[in-house]
Formats: C-alpha cells, structure tokens, sequence
C-alpha cells in the first residue's frame, strides 16, 4: 500500500530566523514525523513562508500556505493526506473565528493537521475538548502579536516626537552622516561637492549622459565603494531626490 502524503509547512516571520536554527528545526522535525508513522513527506510543494506575517494573515492571502489552501479547495491534494506544522502560530496569529477556517477546510476535506510541539492529530469532527485546547492556543497566539505590534508602534510613536534631538535612523542620503551623539546629520563634504556638481552641470544645460561619461573619466569615486562606476540610474537619483533640499520621509 502506498503511504499516506505529508506536507510540511514552515513560516518564520522574519528573515533573520532564516539565518539561525528554526528553518532546521521546523524541517528537521516534520522529517522524523513522517519517518516514524510511516508517512510519505512530499518535497516538491513548496511550503515555505519566510519572512511573511500570520498576524496579518499574509501567509494566507498570497503566501505559500494560501497557495496550499487553494490546492486544497481544488482537490488536488489527497484525502488523508497529513499536513505537519510546528505549531498553531505557524499557521495563522489572527483572530482566533479567522484562525478557525483554514483549520476547519482542512480538516472538512478529509485532510489531518497535525502540530509537532504537543503532537495532537486534528481529523474528521473534533473533540469538544481539542477544541477548547486549540481557541486557546489561538487566542494566546493572536494576544502576543497584538501586544508585539502596540509595543513597536509605541517606540515609533516615541521615535517620532523625539526625531528633533534623536534620529530615528542612521539612513540617510549617500552625502551626509549621523553623528556619534545621533542628534543630527552632518555633510560629508567631498560629497556634496559631487552633487553640487551635478546640479551646475544639469543647470548649464549638460545631459545626464554626458554627466556620467565626464564623471566616469575623471574617475570621480561613487558614494558606493563597490560600484564600477557612475550609471544614469544614480545621476537621475540625485538629481531628482527631494533630499538635496533638506526634506526627510523615514520609512
């Protein structure tokens, strides 16, 4: 007989959970599952939402979990085919009734979602019991996010009112830079000499074109140490940045 179908899906939140151990562990964790209830683990679907929200549910509305949700909605993945998440808050942190759906489509097509961390089955009708379990877990999910996002909004918000003594951020244009004390941004001025340049020449009437060959021959340094030379792509930028007359849009 052949073994039942596995998916394994993994979403981290952040990029650089990509670079520390939990895309191993999550993997790594579904692997032995299958491995040890004699389940086929399917590589060739691509479950991997990285870098992409639960809280707001952007793994469902176009990541890689909704695309497996619109497989199934389809039909195309087996009856009794199992799907394996680390966890509840892998799949969704929403609102625990939005959180409920995927979960209640899963399961209504015949599917099993199983969670490694406490190792419960979810299939066909659930136990009022496993029920309650999995509200609260949802609930627990969607309150730490929700209580994540007003602490982040809250040091923006603070941020903000101080940005007239400390910078929000060390990003700036390429001919200025933050003091040490972050309370203002200095011009490098062997830099702004190039942009003001730049500007003599525009206003002399000289093309961007010409601009950047006279640049690259005098062999003029770029704001970036990497680059082989000036392009119009970087000359267009400075020429029409509202930066060059002082205004400021943090992002």
């Amino acid at each position: 007989m052949e073994k039942p179908k596995a998916y394994s899906y993994v979403r981290m939140s952040t990029d650089k959970q990509l670079h520390g151990d939990s895309l191993r562990r999550q993997t790594e964790a579904s692997r032995l599952y299958a491995e040890k209830h004699g389940l086929e683990l399917v590589t060739d679907f691509d479950l991997h939402d990285i870098g992409v929200s639960a809280y707001s549910g952007a793994n469902l509305h176009g990541g890689k979990f909704g695309r497996f949700m619109e497989a199934v909605k389809a039909g195309k993945i087996d009856k009794g085919s199992y799907l394996l998440i680390d966890a509840f808050d892998r799949m969704s942190r929403q609102d625990p009734m939005d959180a409920l759906e995927p979960l209640k489509e899963i399961l209504k097509a015949g599917l099993v979602l199983v969670t490694m961390d406490d190792e419960q089955v979810y299939r066909g009708k659930m136990r009022t019991e496993q029920l309650f379990i999995t509200l609260g877990k949802m609930i627990r999910a969607n309150d730490e996010s929700a209580n994540k996002s007003r602490n982040v909004r809250k040091a923006w918000e603070a941020k903000r009112a101080n940005a007239n003594e400390i910078k929000m951020t060390a990003r700036c244009p390429s001919w200025l830079r933050l003091t040490a004390d972050r309370s203002k941004f200095e011009i490098i001025e062997e830099r702004a000499q190039i942009v003001r340049r730049i500007f003599n020449e525009v206003n002399s009437g000289l093309g961007v074109y010409l601009i950047v060959r006279r640049l690259n021959a005098e062999k003029v340094p770029t704001f970036t140490p990497r680059a082989k030379g000036w392009a119009l792509s970087t000359v267009n930028k400075v020429i029409n940045s509202p930066s060059v007359i002082g205004n400021f849009q943090p992002n």
